[in-house]
């Protein structure tokens, strides 16, 4: 009978004799071990059933050092992969949509549209001039640099509070700066611009990170040490604005009573949040 050729496991090639001349059953050689195979058998022949072995070295065997690395390093990587998953990413989007909100009036204005009816007169106020005040802007300047803390300072409140808690922010705060800007300033102004709530951002991106966490201590420090700075310049300038009045690009006044109240607002705002009651825990 010829010999058959029969593929084994793990790239071994056994040869199987049934019934050469002068040969008897295969024997095992050197530290290598036939073991029948998971494969179905061959099909039949007239010259009998012919079955598939497999070689299988016994260098190849269990190694308790790689199973504990590869152990370690699956679940490792496993733990890594869940943190990665499980970690909160803020996106920023209520900080995006005020930026964008402003921009787009702004661009409209240099676009020719008349966007006079949005801004706050105070010779005869509309209702709805309160609101769309705190997105126009004089000049380029003076949205620029509203924009800059309006991204900087929004951002932090948007990491504590989420979308809800930037966008009310700016609006609870913008208002209460038009409405003392009104009261408190000349009949014949036109108030406008976002100074008011940026001033409450400052107050409340401080207030937000008091905790009894170190790294958010620390924040506090340093943001509170800069919007200290800011509302005492604001208080001497209104203290001595019949002395020396600061002026903006384009001959626009700056209304600190605004900024001041803005600051007031954010204060009063996460004062009256904070005495909310609890939200029930899901059990």
């Amino acid at each position: 009978e010829a010999p058959a050729r029969r593929r084994a496991c793990r790239g071994h090639s056994a040869l199987l004799s049934g019934g050469l001349p002068g040969r008897g059953k295969a024997r095992t050689q050197g530290r290598e071990v036939l073991h029948r195979g998971r494969s179905k058998p061959a099909p039949s022949s007239p010259q009998g059933k012919r079955t598939r072995f497999c070689i299988r070295s016994t260098n190849s065997g269990f190694n308790p050092a790689n199973y504990g690395i590869n152990y370690a390093i699956n679940k490792a990587a496993e733990v890594v992969d869940g943190a990665l998953k499980s970690k909160k990413r803020t996106s920023y989007n209520g900080t995006f949509a005020l930026v964008l909100a402003n921009l787009v009036v702004f661009a409209a204005g240099q676009l020719k549209f008349n966007i006079q009816p949005l801004m706050l007169y105070h010779m005869k106020p509309q209702w709805y001039q309160f609101l769309t005040s705190i997105f126009c802007h004089a000049t380029w300047q003076h949205l620029s640099s509203n924009l800059f803390f309006l991204y900087i300072f929004g951002k932090l409140v948007e990491e504590e509070e989420g979308v809800v808690g930037v966008v009310t922010t700016y609006l609870v705060c913008g208002i209460g700066g038009a409405i003392a800007s009104l009261l408190l300033s000349s009949k014949h102004a036109i108030s406008l611009g976002a100074s008011g709530a940026v001033f409450g951002l400052f107050a409340v991106s401080v207030l937000v990170k008091l905790s009894f966490n170190p790294k958010k201590l620390i924040e506090s420090a340093i943001l509170g040490q800069f919007v200290y700075q800011q509302v005492a310049n604001e208080v001497k300038m209104q203290a001595g604005r019949f002395g020396t009045k600061q002026v903006m690009a384009g001959g626009s006044q700056v209304s600190h009573v605004a900024h001041l109240a803005g600051a007031l607002a954010g204060v009063i705002l996460i004062l009256l949040i904070s005495r909310l009651p609890a939200a029930p825990s899901r059990s």
